[in-house]
C-alpha cells in the first residue's frame, strides 16, 4: 500500500541531509539570537495539510518568523504558492505553539549554490518582486537591531560560515561573488567531509 498525498510527498525532502543541516543550523542561530524555535510545524486544523520547516517567535516584540528552506527550486510558482500558504497559516501555527504573534515575517532560505543562483537569475523579475526585503535589513531585524523587513526575504545560507546568522544576499540583491557550492552534491560532500 502506498499513500502519496501532497503533504506526504513534500516530507520526503526532509530526509535529505543538506536540508536537515540547514534547518538545524538556522534553529541554533535563531535560538542564540533570542528566538523560540519550533521545527516542522503542521498547518491546517485536524489532519495536517503541510508542514512549515521552521517557525520562530520573539516574545519581546511579538514577532514571528516563518522560514521555508530550499536546497533546490524546481518550480518557482510552486514556491510562491507555498510561501503564501504558510503566511496565511502562520497565525494559527503560532497559536498552536502558545504564541500570540503581532507581526509575521516570511523568508525563504536557500542553499548558497550555483544551481539556485541560476534559477534565481532566470526568474529574477518575478522573484525580486515577490521577495523585496533586503538581506541586511532582514538580518538586522532578526538580531533585534533594526526595523521589521518590508515584505518577504529570500536569502542564501552557507553551512560553513560560523559567524552571526550566516544569511546573505543572492543574485536578486546584486550579489556578484560566487556561491559557496556548485550544487546539492557539492554541499552534501562538504557536509560529509566535516563529519
Amino acid at each position: 500500500l502506498e499513500v502519496d498525498g501532497i503533504h506526504i510527498t513534500e516530507r520526503r525532502e526532509q530526509r535529505d541531509a543538506v536540508h536537515a543541516a540547514i534547518v538545524s543550523v538556522l534553529a541554533r542561530r535563531l535560538t542564540r539570537a533570542g528566538w523560540q524555535v519550533a521545527l516542522e510545524v503542521p498547518t491546517g486544523a485536524g489532519a495536517p495539510t503541510g508542514w512549515i520547516d521552521l517557525v520562530a517567535f520573539r516574545a519581546a516584540d511579538g514577532a514571528m518568523l516563518v522560514i521555508e528552506v530550499k536546497t533546490a527550486i524546481p518550480d518557482v510558482g510552486g514556491l510562491l504558492r507555498q510561501v503564501a500558504f504558510y503566511e496565511r497559516e502562520a497565525p494559527w501555527a503560532g497559536r498552536r505553539q502558545g504564541w500570540l504573534p503581532e507581526r509575521i515575517a516570511a523568508a525563504v532560505v536557500c542553499l548558497d549554490s550555483e544551481q539556485i543562483r541560476d534559477t534565481l537569475q532566470r526568474n529574477r523579475g518575478l522573484l525580486a518582486a515577490a521577495f523585496p526585503a533586503t538581506p541586511d535589513r532582514f538580518a538586522a531585524w532578526v538580531r533585534g537591531a533594526g526595523e521589521a523587513p518590508d515584505g518577504r526575504a529570500l536569502l542564501a545560507v552557507d553551512l560553513r560560515r560560523r559567524q552571526g546568522l550566516g544569511l546573505g544576499p543572492t543574485v536578486l540583491d546584486g550579489r556578484r561573488s560566487s556561491p559557496a557550492y556548485r550544487d546539492y552534491a557539492d554541499a552534501a560532500a562538504s557536509l560529509g567531509s566535516r563529519r
